[in-house]
């Protein structure tokens, strides 16, 4: 991080124990204390919040969503061919968990 940058600081209150036992660990690492608050921030900051997962899973699912049509009917016995449904729902479930890892 260069000075000349505009930065702003940002005041912590710790107790002596946290502030001991954090500045032992950076200095272990041989590094300052504001190093490493700034990574931790850094990292936080840079995380996905809950609303913008939700809202990416929803756009997601919704490209997913491909030639629905509601006027399709299906007939009793395919309504309530368990088996059938079980499998459909466990592909399905299989192909979201491929589309995460990937």
């Amino acid at each position: 991080m260069r000075y000349c940058e505009n930065v702003k600081n940002v005041t912590v209150s710790l107790d002596d124990v946290t502030y001991r036992n954090a500045r032992r660990r950076a200095a272990e690492a041989d590094r300052s204390l504001s190093s490493v608050v700034r990574e931790l921030l850094q990292s936080y900051g840079a995380e996905e919040s809950e609303f913008d997962r939700l809202a990416r899973e929803e756009d997601e699912i919704r490209a997913d969503i491909k030639n629905f049509n509601g006027g399709e009917r299906m007939i009793r016995e395919e309504l309530y061919d368990r088996d059938a449904r079980r499998a459909e729902h466990e592909a399905a479930l299989a192909k979201d968990r491929r589309r995460r890892a990937g």
